[in-house]
């Protein structure tokens, strides 16, 4: 799901491999999935086959979790589903940060090489103050 940087979202079919692929990783049936997330087995079957739209967020998540996805497994799935992910979630959509970001990164008169290299430099700090705040372990230097 990335393009130059940029997620784009995806389209229902698109969320409908994207579950199935990540349902048969996981070595369940679409019977099991659903009675764990708690929807009817014949919806799920239709959204697997692309005849039901992407369900609300709160299944998205329930699906991803059932699964047991990766935290950029599950966003994939909800963006494919065209929710925004659980960060932005959290954050909110208005948090100063973000719109800042966002507005400077979708500047069609920002080189994209300026745009590039924002990237990079958030690539490489974010990770620096998750390892100040103890969010992970220390990176080895």
């Amino acid at each position: 799901m990335q393009n130059g940087g940029d997620r784009t979202s995806g389209s229902e079919e698109g969320f409908a491999g994207l579950l199935q692929a990540a349902r048969q990783r996981a070595g369940i049936s679409q019977n099991q999935l659903a009675r764990q997330v708690g929807i009817d087995p014949s919806y799920l079957n239709r959204i697997e086959r692309g005849e039901r739209a992407a369900p609300a967020r709160e299944v998205v998540e329930a699906l991803a979790d059932a699964l047991a996805l990766a935290p950029a497994e599950g966003d994939d799935l909800l963006i494919a589903a065209g929710h925004i992910t659980r960060a932005l979630a959290r954050l909110g959509p208005l948090d100063p940060t973000i719109r800042l970001v966002a507005e400077y990164l979708s500047d069609p008169s920002v080189p994209l090489a300026d745009r590039a290299a924002l990237r990079q430099c958030l690539a490489l700090i974010v990770p620096r103050f998750r390892y100040a705040q103890g969010a992970r372990g220390r990176p080895k230097e």
